[in-house]
């Protein structure tokens, strides 16, 4: 079960700031993703790495998106 808890942080916290810290964020995302990608579209890669190694890529790309998600939601609230 979830829920959402809405908190207004005007006031109490530098909006500007809290934007560029979720934007810095973001960008270290789409840095890391791109990586991923990259070693995981290398099908030398994909053949030669343990299986596990290969799955632990995929798995953390997903976690990125996810992330990723989330970041752009909050970024979008704060605007």
């Amino acid at each position: 079960m979830a829920v959402d808890v809405i908190v207004y942080l005007e006031g109490f916290v530098d909006l500007a700031e809290e934007r560029k810290r979720i934007e810095k964020a973001i960008e270290k995302n789409e840095k890391e993703s791109a990586g991923l990608k990259g070693r995981l579209s290398n099908a030398d890669f994909v053949r030669n790495a343990p299986p596990e190694v290969v799955e632990q890529g995929r798995a953390t790309l997903a976690e990125l998106a996810e992330k990723m998600t989330s970041l752009n939601e909050a970024l979008k609230r704060l605007s």
